[in-house]
């Protein structure tokens, strides 16, 4: 999307901004409200950063870029039109200026603001946010989205959607690439994940999974109708927690000469080819952002601007990487059927076995309550608390 200055409701300026994540989501705020976004350099980060491209997600597309070699040559170009300099060091609050359209707001580094010079010379267009007294600043992203919508309220948010359509979920509140990159990374975290305990079986001594043709990197031989496709569409329509599984993988403990041992590996080498792919799925994405900081910033944007390439880098690899964490994490739970309850026959004295194995026959109904009933009833959501805590947190570490 592009327009000209004079056609935007209003400009944001951003002069010399140090950190990637705000830059991003400023830019998302811009491609929302249709401003121009104005980067005054020398800036903290190049624009082919990835914390940059990951802030602003998708919409880096949407959003008219203009850059300045410096302050002064923004200055000298704009410096009799309309601008806003929003700063602390002010008593006007912003409210109390007339933001017309076509309008500059202006804001410094994150360190230290805008320069004192630039400050005295438009002293009659500084503006403040009103804060708690002795707190320094606000967030530059946050500030930026605040200013925005004084400006675009003062002007009835000219070209913005005012009333929401009705709510919808499911199926008609899908976003489509992202649909599309889960189900690319869904399959084969479930089938190395389905394959793995298979194989672990069989390198134990039980050939069960191998006659029955589960040592397959085929999707089809693991998809269960129900548990990967009925249940997951159902929720989806109705709006609850989308979650499934694949067909459960046959063995015979008997087999085994520790059978209780036997148990724990073959339960435990899911997660285990989980957290494998996780970590080459964050060695790809490292290498392939690398690759894409050394491009000069002129070809890295132009690359990132490409749909596919985008998603790939900024949805598809993350989302690999975190669904694989997730089907770890999630597996890892002691409750029948996930493969954590197999730690529980490791640790369960032999006496309480048969009551165990007892209690796995209910296993579906329980899990289903754990699982959707229970964060409905109590209004907290225990399994997505304890993946936040644990994928979440590690998502972040490898990224």
């Amino acid at each position: 999307m592009t327009h000209s200055v004079q056609q935007a409701p209003f400009n944001v300026v951003l002069i010399e901004p140090e950190i990637p994540q705000n830059t991003g989501n400023i830019a998302r705020t811009c491609a929302i409200t249709g401003a121009v976004l104005h980067l005054v350099e020398p800036m903290g980060f190049r624009l082919s950063s990835k914390q940059l491209s990951r802030s602003g997600c998708d919409y880096w597309e949407d959003v008219e870029i203009v850059r300045w070699p410096s302050a002064a040559a923004f200055f000298e170009a704009h410096g009799t039109d309309e601008l806003h300099l929003f700063t602390g060091k002010t008593t006007k609050r912003m409210e109390e200026a007339a933001y017309n359209p076509g309008c500059f707001l202006l804001f410094g580094r994150e360190s230290r603001g805008i320069d004192q010079e630039y400050l005295d010379s438009y002293r009659e267009s500084c503006v403040r946010i009103p804060m708690r007294p002795h707190e320094r600043s606000l967030n530059l992203s946050n500030a930026v989205a605040i200013a925005s919508y004084e400006a675009l309220r003062q002007n009835g948010y000219p070209g913005l959607e005012l009333f929401g359509e009705a709510m919808t979920s499911g199926f008609f509140n899908i976003d489509i690439p992202y649909l599309v990159c889960s189900i690319l990374c869904f399959i084969p975290a479930m089938v190395f994940h389905e394959v793995s305990h298979g194989f672990a079986a069989y390198k134990l001594g039980d050939p069960t999974a191998k006659m029955q043709g589960r040592l397959s990197a085929n999707p089809l031989k693991h998809i269960d109708p129900f548990g990967t496709v009925i249940m997951p569409l159902c929720l989806m329509a109705v709006g609850l927690p989308v979650f499934g599984y694949a067909k459960p993988v046959p063995y015979n403990p008997f087999y085994f000469k520790d059978k209780r041992k036997g148990d724990l590996v073959v339960g435990l080498a899911g997660p285990a080819a989980n957290l494998v792919m996780a970590l080459l799925g964050a060695l790809v994405y490292h290498v392939v952002t690398f690759a894409i900081m050394q491009m000069p910033a002129a070809d890295a944007t132009a690359l990132l601007q490409n749909a596919i390439v985008y998603n790939i880098v900024t949805l598809l690899l993350p989302l690999f990487v975190f669904l694989n964490l997730i089907f770890m994490f999630f597996n890892l739970i002691p409750i029948p059927p996930l493969d954590g309850s197999s730690i529980l026959a490791v640790i369960l004295p032999p006496r309480y076995l048969p009551q165990y194995y007892k209690v796995q026959q209910w296993a579906l109904p329980i899990f289903m309550i754990v699982v959707i009933l229970l964060p409905q009833i109590i209004g907290f959501n225990p399994i997505g608390w304890y993946l936040n805590a644990t994928a979440g947190s590690l998502l972040d570490l490898l990224l």
